[in-house]
């Protein structure tokens, strides 16, 4: 299961199906790669106060790989919840329930969380048996 969720492929895709823990994994990677740069800027720089001239360009450097982290991530999350949808038998299009402010990110927050079908849907056959079927194997 891990090996599929850190293939760059499958991060990116935005057909099939995806398990609850294939969701959950995601997002803390995202959460990760985007924290690790920020947490790493501050170690390095310390206090804002005592920076000189090539700190500057440490700091613009993690700067700028915490934004690319988090623009790819950004993708990378919209891909699982379309596949997670997917797995519920739910169209693409239930995503922009996000943009309803308070109610709609809710709502969609737990629509992530529901079972998925326990069968082969149209978007592809149920990612829990694949994952039993590597298990076994």
């Amino acid at each position: 299961m891990l090996r599929n969720v850190l293939s760059l492929k499958r991060l990116f895709d935005f057909k099939g199906r995806a398990t609850r823990r294939e969701f959950l994994l995601v997002h803390v990677l995202y959460w990760v790669a985007v924290f690790a740069p920020m947490i790493l800027e501050t170690a390095i720089l310390g206090d804002p106060e005592h920076l000189k001239g090539g700190s500057y360009a440490i700091g613009a450097m993690l700067f700028a790989l915490t934004c690319i982290l988090a623009l790819a991530g950004l993708v990378a999350l919209i891909a699982v919840a379309a596949r997670r949808l997917h797995d519920q038998g739910n169209a693409i299009w239930f995503l922009l329930l996000g943009l309803v402010p308070v109610v709609g990110w809710l709502f969609l927050l737990v629509m992530m969380f529901y079972p998925g079908q326990p069968y082969e849907n149209e978007c592809g056959p149920d990612p829990r048996e694949e994952a039993l079927e590597l298990a076994a194997a």
